[in-house]
């Protein structure tokens, strides 16, 4: 159970510590731009004090004592102690790397890892100016105690945590090292709210602590320790006066922590004696007496206490017995301990009560402040699996609801039950009204905004930057446009791709671009934003441009196109030969590009997520990328239609007009069918031909004419920048559907983007309209 936990509590922070990567490299860079931004400074030292504290919680050792290091880097930064400069933030990213390295690597890996980050240490430390120069990390490397050093102040420290504590991922006795490692800390643990073994929730913290403290450190750096767990603990931080003149300051802290231990184990001890004089002879209560007198010894022998510590002893000697014989204990034994306690209490000086704590209430009340009510967490974390299965069960019922317009029109029309029928109906309304709803909320929860797969990118300019020497700014307009979240997963590699080729073919080299009247840094811009029911994704920069001319010749120069065949291309059509595989513009292989590999897998990538991806370019000025993506690749809003007998559906956020047009205006020229549709004249695609699936020849174009119909019923459709016509046998209505993706050796039929299942349990394809001109070889 204890190995499932963790493994459970690592996956939980493995995604947690990529979300704080993100919010790291944001940071950082906020932080090069602007040395004296605080915010940035606090928000890289809250994001580092979390990934070293959650990070030790979940087992990641070697993780949790790096980022310490980097850590207090940036709180002495926040001080004021530490200038932020770019040799710092360089050294901090590179810590920022190392860390992502280490919670993916294996026990050989991590040892690697070491020797790295020692080299980005010593960089910080000496970027910090050596002020950073603190001790490493290790349960072996304890630290002075500087109690005897002038300028030193003693606290005495409360700390309580809540029950609920480790569902945050904290762990207390984290914290208390870190402590240690400021001063000399005597700590007491107290027990006395731990439960008898048999109710205790093993998930809740039981234990508290009291604490004297002496450091040279300021109160400022104690009180940041437990900056991250105010909410989640009771906290006192309160300064002991200094010893009279030839006083013995330690002396007086080690009597303070003592009366504080003792007065607390004392009442543990007298409830539990309480117990035993009213006949509870439960181990239970011996466990929880034997504790509580073990911890009073020891708190005894380290103040000194020898007499009250021998009487101690001779208790825990009976105590010991007591659970040993399962809670027996005879008169004579009942007796001792009874003597042994009051020894115990006369030889205590009740004169030092004055020195114990406050009672805390294990729950303080809550703030109610409209303050505390805003921060309060609006989010939680669910995994993708859950969603998931809930969108099956959405999609089963999507075809659950299918079914009642069915049955009623049976009822209606086969058994003349018009009655029946309304009732049906009516009850197929009510469950499509609740059917829209869950699936609007699953499709929310789904739903992310497209700037979670863009935080990398400042991060990816700003490497490729000093790469290529080259001066690159970043841009984001529309951040907060949302995807569905299969689909930002899977463009986000084609993003990145994209703004790689921008970078280094794009922008040109300063001196290149002050000779053609640009400023030095060019400009990389990814820009989001709705377009009826689909996302636009538009990667521009404003570069060079794509010269037509020289594509067409490195075609031919690389064999993809003969002179001839490269002649007649037009300007769009050159700019499509980046996607051919192979093809490469760069002259020589670098660690950027240059290998011919990858646009054509954007291409790929963006066709298999129903997309279409457009390029614009200007000589001088610039290229644009525009990628159309479906919102969501589950559920499709669509016209059914027949075509050869069968039915299909092609999606409604690709259909731009469903008319009927007459057979006089349809021409053939050049084996292609052109139809003139509202002013404009567009290719066709007859869905009977194309899928060989049979069907009336009278119900095709090109057929005998006398047994043609005067007019066909034509959908046109827009896929990139390329719009057609699909002639169809009739229209038939119009669904929303659950498609699901083509499995086994239909997945690479890429003519359909999936299938799905019709209320009345008919499978029926998704056209795929990006790929329909292809298998029909339309042109514009």
């Amino acid at each position: 159970m204890f190995e499932e936990a963790m493994q459970q509590m690592r996956v939980v922070f493995r995604q947690e510590a990529l979300d704080l990567f993100d919010e790291l490299d944001e940071a950082l860079l906020a932080l090069e731009a602007e040395p004296r931004n605080t915010d940035a400074i606090n928000r890289v030292f809250r994001a580092m004090h979390t990934i070293k504290g959650s990070g030790a919680t979940a087992g990641f050792e070697q993780m949790s004592r790096f980022a310490h290091r980097v850590e207090d880097v940036f709180n002495q930064a926040r001080e004021g102690r530490v200038l932020v400069t770019a040799e710092l933030v360089d050294s901090a990213l590179r810590a920022c790397d190392t860390l992502k390295l280490m919670l993916e690597a294996g026990a050989q890996e991590a040892a690697a890892l070491e020797d790295g980050a020692a080299q980005i240490v010593a960089a910080l430390v000496a970027a910090s100016g050596g002020a950073a120069a603190v001790a490493p990390v290790s349960s072996a490397a304890a630290p002075q105690s500087p109690a005897a050093a002038a300028g030193t102040t003693a606290y005495r420290i409360v700390f309580r945590p809540k029950r609920e504590l480790f569902y945050s991922g904290t762990d207390p006795v984290l914290l208390l090292d870190e402590l240690r490692q400021l001063g000399d800390l005597q700590l007491t643990a107290h027990f006395d709210d731990v439960p008898p073994l048999e109710e205790m929730d093993p998930e809740l913290c039981y234990t508290w602590w009291s604490a004297v403290f002496t450091t040279s450190r300021p109160l400022s750096q104690v009180q940041n320790i437990f900056e991250f767990v105010q909410d989640d603990c009771h906290i006192e931080i309160e300064a002991i006066p200094p010893a009279p003149v030839g006083g013995d300051a330690a002396a007086g802290a080690k009597a303070d922590a003592f009366a504080a231990t003792a007065w607390q184990c004392l009442e543990a001890i007298e409830s539990c004696v309480a117990l035993v004089a009213a006949g509870d002879r439960e181990v239970a209560t011996w466990r929880s007496y034997l504790r509580s007198a073990r911890t009073f010894k020891s708190a005894c022998e380290y103040a000194g206490k020898g007499e009250l510590a021998q009487s101690l002893v001779r208790q825990v000697a009976l105590l010991e017995k007591v659970v040993q014989d399962d809670g027996e204990c005879s008169g004579h034994d009942l007796e001792s301990l009874v003597d042994e306690q009051r020894k115990v209490r006369d030889a205590l000086d009740r004169r030092q009560d004055k020195v114990m704590p406050a009672p805390i209430d294990a729950e303080p009340a809550a703030d109610k402040s409209p303050a505390a009510q805003v921060s309060a967490p609006q989010t939680i974390r669910v995994d993708q699996s859950k969603l998931d299965r809930l969108m099956r069960a959405v999609g089963e019922l999507l075809v659950a609801r299918g079914a009642f317009p069915t049955i009623s029109r049976k009822l209606n029309n086969d058994h003349q039950l018009n009655g029946m029928a309304k009732e049906v109906r009516d009850a197929g309304n009510n469950i499509a009204r609740i059917a829209d709803e869950l699936q609007t909320t699953a499709m929310a929860m789904r739903m992310l905004p497209i700037k979670t797969t863009l935080q990398r990118f400042p991060r990816l300019i700003r490497d490729m930057s000093r790469s290529l020497n080259k001066s690159i700014n970043f841009a984001v307009e529309g951040e907060d446009t949302e995807l569905d979240k299969t689909v930002i997963e899977r463009i986000s590699d084609p993003l990145v791709h994209l703004v790689r080729n921008s970078a280094d073919h794009g922008i040109e080299l300063a001196p290149e671009r002050a000779a053609r009247g640009k400023p030095p840094e060019g400009t990389i811009r990814v820009r989001a934003f709705n377009e009826g029911s689909r996302v636009v994704l538009q990667v521009s920069d404003d570069g060079k441009g794509l010269d037509p001319a020289f594509l067409r010749r490195k075609a031919v120069d690389k064999g993809l196109l003969t002179a001839e065949a490269a002649g007649v291309l037009t300007d769009e059509q050159a700019y499509d030969l980046i996607f051919v595989p192979g093809f490469s513009t760069a002259d020589k292989v670098t660690d950027v590009s240059g290998r011919g590999v990858g646009m054509d897998v954007v291409r790929s990538n963006v066709r298999s997520l129903n997309g279409t991806i457009d390029i614009a370019s200007q000589i001088g000025k610039g290229t644009q990328f525009t990628i159309r993506l479906p919102t969501s690749l589950m559920v499709s809003k669509g016209i059914l239609f027949r075509a050869g007998g069968e039915d299909y559906i092609v999606p409604m956020d690709s259909l731009i007009d469903m008319t009927k047009v007459p057979r006089a205006a349809i021409r053939n020229h050049q084996g292609q069918r052109l139809a003139h549709v509202r002013g404009q004249v567009y290719s066709l695609v007859t869905m009977a031909d194309l899928l060989a699936s049979g069907g009336p020849a009278a119900d095709r174009p090109g057929a005998d004419p006398a047994e043609e119909p005067q007019e066909y019923p034509i959908a046109i459709v827009q896929s990139g920048h390329l719009a057609y016509g699909i002639v169809v046998d009739r229209f038939i209505d119009e669904v929303e559907v659950m498609v699901k993706p083509m499995a086994g050796g239909l997945g690479d039929l890429s003519l359909f983007s999936g299938a799905t299942i019709m209320g009345d349990g008919r499978i029926v394809l998704v056209i795929n309209p990006a790929e329909l001109p292809r298998y029909a070889k339309c042109t514009a």
